[in-house]
Formats: C-alpha cells, sequence, structure tokens
C-alpha cells in the first residue's frame, strides 16, 4: 500500500445509520438496488435505501442519495476511478455494510485534525445533526499524534466528549508499533451518546515547541487503525511534514 493511500484510510471512519422507514428492510430480502436504478459507483455496491438515480425513486430521500463522481487522486498517472460521495454530507463513502442485528453501518472518509503542520490544510469532520446518520461509538476511536500533545473531542450537544494527552520518551513518536501516551501516540473512546457532531482543539497549546512537530488528531476505524499502525512510522520517516 503507498503512502498516499495510507493517510487517506485513516480518514476512515464509521458512521452508525439510525433505522427508520424503508431502511429496515432485513439485508436477505433487500436488493442491491431498485428496478432500473444504478447498482455500482466504481467498486463499491450502492444497495437501496441509498442510491444514485437516474431516478428520485432510486433512493430513500435526499440523505440517502450518492453522487458518483470521477477521481484521479492517485499516485498513478494512468489510472483514474469513481468514488461515491454521500451528497448530503460530502463524505466519500467506502462501504455500506448488509444490517446486522438492527444496525446499518457505513464507512466514510473523514479529515485529519492538524495543528502546527506546514502546508497542511486542517479540517473539521462533518455535522450530521439533523441526518439520520451518528457517528458509532463501538466501531470508531479517537486517536492523537504527537509530542506533549494535549487534544480533545468537544460535542456542541454534549461537551467534551474524549481528552488524549501524550509525550515522547525518546524525543520521537510512533516508534514502537503501538499507541500508547508515552510513545507520542494517544486513544480513547467516547460515551454512549448520539454523537452527531464534533470538533477536534488543543488543550492550552505551547506557545513554543522546540521539537516543531506536527500534530494531528482524528475519528478512525477501530480495527482499521489497529492492523496499520505499524505501517504509520514509515510515513512519518518519509516526509518532514507529513507531506502523505
Amino acid at each position: 500500500m503507498n503512502i498516499i493511500s495510507i493517510i487517506l484510510l485513516l480518514w476512515r471512519i464509521i458512521i452508525l445509520s439510525c433505522c427508520y422507514g424503508a431502511a429496515t428492510t432485513s439485508a436477505a430480502s433487500a436488493p442491491i438496488a431498485k428496478p432500473n436504478c444504478t447498482t455500482h459507483c466504481g467498486d463499491v455496491a450502492i444497495p437501496y435505501p441509498f442510491g444514485i438515480g437516474p431516478h428520485k425513486d432510486c433512493y430513500l430521500d435526499e440523505w440517502f442519495q450518492i453522487d458518483c463522481r470521477h477521481d484521479n487522486s492517485t499516485t498513478s498517472i494512468n489510472y483514474s476511478r469513481h468514488a461515491p460521495f454521500l451528497k448530503s454530507v460530502n463524505l466519500e463513502l467506502l462501504s455500506i455494510f448488509p444490517i446486522e442485528d438492527g444496525v446499518r453501518l457505513v464507512q466514510v472518509k473523514n479529515p485529519i485534525t492538524f495543528f502546527n503542520c506546514e502546508g497542511k490544510e486542517t479540517r473539521q469532520s462533518q455535522n450530521l445533526t439533523g441526518s439520520p446518520f451518528m457517528y458509532s461509538r463501538t466501531d470508531n476511536i479517537f486517536i492523537a499524534m504527537g509530542c506533549d500533545f494535549l487534544v480533545r473531542m468537544m460535542s456542541s450537544d454534549y461537551g467534551p466528549v474524549a481528552v488524549c494527552g501524550s509525550i515522547c520518551q525518546n524525543a520521537t513518536y510512533g516508534d514502537y508499533g503501538y499507541c500508547d501516551e508515552i510513545n507520542g501516540c494517544c486513544r480513547d473512546t467516547f460515551p454512549p451518546y448520539e454523537l452527531t457532531n464534533f470538533s477536534i482543539d488543543e488543550i492550552q497549546p505551547k506557545m513554543s515547541d522546540p521539537m516543531g512537530d506536527c500534530k494531528y488528531a482524528f475519528l478512525v476505524e477501530t480495527d482499521w487503525f489497529e492492523y496499520n499502525l505499524t505501517n504509520l512510522k514509515t510515513c512519518w520517516t518519509w516526509s518532514a511534514f507529513l507531506w502523505c
């Protein structure tokens, strides 16, 4: 896997879709899509209640409308692809899981929030308030990367929902292939709230950082993060400004 893919996939989180109306159809009986509606965007299957078109009847309502976009953001000059986006929240959709025990999950790419990172545009996560989606507590984890770094997730509904603090014993981070507070990597879960919005901010940022380290925080799918953690050190090593 190339470095760019690693960073992009770090933006991947899981959003829990609140089941209502036609969205509660069982996975065994649900068609891949309604008749005469597009079934895939690129390699991603698009089952109802999600839909692409060409008609409005192909999706349940505007929250489930998929925009299939041409995407050439790849390291290969000769390769391009089509990528599905949840049009209502403008997030790239990676997968739609079958319904299991009444729960429907989708995977999306989610922004990373950067601090002191030259050349990196910092963005906050999408506000899902009013939508049929929420951030899944059981499948996501809050991660912070950086030396002498204290950061939190803030929700407009609940206040602070997660806090992470990390230091670097050997003045570097990510050296051990695992994530704990002493190697510049911190993780935290959030309470069992119906979380639809949050922002990430640094608590008492240092006025002077002698290391000048780039620091960042994000919400990510737990299983993916743990599987790919050993690859992250390579990315940091290869780029001074995390230009990955």
